[in-house]
């Protein structure tokens, strides 16, 4: 099917498992009995303009309690936002947006440079709450494994708790390049 500037509507009943589109009820099911295939829902914008975009829109209530989930696709001469050219977008209104993995054990994974989970995942958040950059086996709370920690905002320093939780030390540079240790207030 291909749509113009036709707006297509769908309100879906995830109870009932069956969408409204305009005024006529349709059976909504996506379903395959071959486990090696996947199931994709397609949508095509064929326009490369400056405009051209194609964005699925989720809204659930009403008035000044909705909440809105966009999932955007922008084509790479998009330019209606600056910096938004040949990105996707995922957006939620309202608290924000959560990522969620149900699974006890399950982790969420940063995947850019390609699409190999193995080899082009360079953030992981675990199950137990640990940070991974550069690697998916983070042995402390926030691991960095390939690389250095950069903090270039100029006077910002690493601020360190006591093991009793009563002090707290800055570590920072000074302008000679000396490391500087001083005892500070813990931030609440």
């Amino acid at each position: 099917m291909t749509f113009g500037k036709t707006v297509l509507i769908i309100a879906v009943a995830f109870g009932m498992h069956h969408a409204a589109i305009g005024q006529q009820r349709v059976d909504l099911e996506i379903n395959t009995s071959n486990p090696s295939q996947r199931n994709i829902f397609l949508a095509k914008n064929l326009n490369n303009g400056v405009q051209s975009s194609l964005a699925m829109r989720l809204e659930s209530g009403v008035n000044n309690d909705q909440a809105v989930a966009i999932v955007s696709a922008f084509g790479g001469s998009y330019s209606a936002s600056p910096g938004y050219g040949g990105y996707a977008l995922l957006g939620g209104t309202k608290s924000g947006i959560i990522l969620r993995s149900a699974s006890a054990n399950g982790d969420i994974r940063f995947i850019t440079g390609g699409t190999s989970v193995l080899s082009n995942t360079n953030m992981f958040l675990s199950s137990i709450g640990r940070l991974g950059v550069g690697t998916t086996a983070p042995k402390a709370q926030v691991e960095v494994a390939e690389g250095d920690v950069y903090i270039s905002e100029p006077g910002e320093q690493l601020i360190l708790r006591s093991p009793d939780g009563s002090t707290c030390g800055a570590l920072s540079v000074t302008n000679a390049g000396a490391m500087n240790f001083s005892q500070i207030p813990c931030p609440n």
